[in-house]
């Protein structure tokens, strides 16, 4: 990363939510910084998608400690966040579905093509997106969220329906946008895929 590039990062502590606040997960205390990427291994049902949605402001919580984005050059908030069980509009073009995904997390028609394409998904672009498989579905979301400039990036699960191959080009996406200096945050039950990324390992159990 460049001296005086913008330093992306993930921070989240001592969440409260529920009736009350009342409820708590005080031991998935995180701290991830540029170029650096963490798993939360947990169950289903144990709540680390409500705990991601905390995050982003989309379930009302109070924390102790809750940073997402960017400081440094160009400064702002730079925030990209793939969700489990989540499918394109139905009656939308894969083209215009992805080009209001790149609109929304900043990245431009250029990088949205070339993501697609390595993703394998440029002849679909006409494509409705309930004529897509749900891994190509689940594809286009994460060649988005992949794409173009760093970012802190929030993956709920990745890899549910990718094949084999569409996981190893996972995680080089993966690797290239830490490389780039991205802060990566990934829930989900298997870290194996990860830990060639030096992922630090959290047990969420």
């Amino acid at each position: 990363m460049s001296a005086g590039a913008a330093e992306h990062h993930i921070e989240l502590a001592g969440v409260r939510y529920g009736p009350r606040w009342a409820r708590g997960l005080g031991r998935w205390d995180v701290g991830v910084g540029s170029g650096r990427i963490h798993h939360l291994r947990a169950p289903n049902g144990a709540g680390k998608t409500t705990w991601l949605r905390a995050a982003l402001g989309l379930v009302p919580a109070r924390w102790d400690r809750c940073s997402l984005g960017s400081a440094g050059s160009g400064g702002g908030r730079a925030v990209r966040y793939v969700p489990s069980g989540v499918a394109l509009a139905p009656d939308l073009p894969l083209g215009a579905a992805t080009a209001l995904l790149a609109a929304r997390a900043g990245v431009d028609a250029q990088d949205r093509d070339e993501a697609l394409a390595r993703w394998g998904l440029a002849e679909h672009d006409l494509a409705l997106g309930r004529h897509l498989s749900t891994g190509q579905q689940r594809s286009a979301l994460l060649a988005i969220a992949l794409a173009g400039p760093p970012a802190a990036i929030l993956l709920d699960e990745p890899t549910v329906a990718l094949d084999d191959e569409r996981v190893d080009l996972l995680v080089a996406e993966v690797a290239a946008q830490l490389g780039r200096g991205a802060a990566v945050l990934v829930v989900g039950h298997v870290p194996g895929p990860w830990l060639a990324l030096g992922a630090e390992v959290a047990d969420g159990r």
